[in-house]
């Protein structure tokens, strides 16, 4: 397996939760989704994340799932700098 792969799963729910479960026989490392993306890791790592983690509400609100998934109008990806 490559040394630097980076596994991410999206969600929190049955599905994204069976992945990570098949994926605990490759032996990946867990990371959390702070180091995921600034990280650099020699060892094959998986992450594990949520809306909460890649849309925010449009008014600076914070993030609630029952609001999110009632109005996802009301929230955006935010905006990722080059690098």
């Amino acid at each position: 397996m490559p040394r630097r792969l980076k596994v991410l799963v999206t969600g929190m729910g049955w599905v994204a939760n069976g992945d990570l479960e098949t994926l605990s026989v490759c032996n990946l490392v867990k990371v959390a989704p702070e180091d995921f993306l600034s990280g650099e890791f020699d060892l094959p790592v998986v992450c594990q994340i949520g809306p909460q983690h890649y849309v925010k509400h449009k008014n600076n609100l914070p993030f609630g799932f029952a609001g999110f998934v009632k109005n996802p109008s009301e929230y955006e990806l935010p905006e990722r700098k080059a690098g």
